[in-house]
């Protein structure tokens, strides 16, 4: 796909089709816990370059920093994807990300560094995503996914990303995003192959409806186990799939099966 860049007076532009609506169309962004919030000019500057996107411009960035997301173990797959949505501008990132940097995690977690190995993931995470986007809320858990702590963790958010490289966590983040009808993008990859799925409660299957039983470990493209530098291929592809949830431009149509 081939992308024409428009020139022109950019910033005259924007400003002449700022919609302050907070009624958006597609998924719900906010959820009524606070106020609209609209851009800034510092914002309008750091965005230039997409707020000039047909069918994105204002209204589009406005969903981003008004939404709250949830990434779920923030690897390779995971890193990639908090990566890119803080780049776009979301407005709150919910984090979830348990244990200490291995050296054989540095193959693929772009999030890490080397003298952060033997020492908390969420160290690292959080210090290289407040390094690049500082506009954004950050809310970091340094924990997985559990039965005790999953509703505390999607109860804060629009929409939730599972990264997890264990179904034991997905089958877990799946119950509950069904319970509160909150949509939620599914990244996977296992060696060089990799899963986009995109679950709307009560319009698209969920992640039980596909996988009834438990498929194990490491046994295929099931197995959900992060490989190489598939883990980054993916995770661009997931965060653009959740910044299209955001703005409103996929709907349960759209979800990849």
């Amino acid at each position: 796909m081939a992308m024409v860049l428009k020139c022109g007076d950019r910033r005259a532009k924007r400003l002449s089709s700022v919609d302050m609506s907070a009624s958006m169309d597609g998924m719900t962004v906010g959820q009524g816990k606070q106020e609209w919030k609209s851009l800034d000019p510092g914002e309008l500057d750091r965005y230039a370059w997409q707020l000039d996107i047909e069918g994105f411009g204002v209204r589009g960035q406005e969903r981003l920093k008004n939404a709250s997301v949830l990434v779920t173990r923030c690897g390779g797959l995971g890193g990639v994807v908090a990566y890119e949505l803080a780049a776009a501008g979301i407005g709150r990132m919910v984090v979830a990300h348990g244990g200490q940097l291995k050296s054989s995690d540095m193959n693929r977690q772009l999030l890490m560094s080397d003298e952060m190995v033997g020492k908390s993931r969420m160290e690292s995470i959080v210090r290289r995503l407040r390094q690049f986007n500082s506009r954004m809320e950050l809310i970091p858990y340094d924990v997985n996914v559990s039965g005790e702590n999953v509703e505390e963790l999607v109860g804060q958010v629009d929409l939730v990303v599972d990264c997890a490289p264990l179904f034991e966590e997905r089958y877990l983040l799946n119950r509950e995003v069904v319970r509160r009808g909150i949509p939620m993008v599914e990244c996977a990859v296992y060696e060089m192959e990799a899963v986009l799925t995109c679950i709307l409660p009560g319009k698209t299957p969920c992640l039980r409806c596909l996988y009834p039983e438990f498929p194990g470990h490491r046994t295929g493209i099931s197995g959900f186990w992060c490989g190489i530098r598939q883990s980054g291929i993916d995770g661009g592809h997931g965060g653009h799939q959740d910044i299209g949830w955001i703005r409103g431009t996929i709907d349960e149509s759209d979800a990849a099966l």
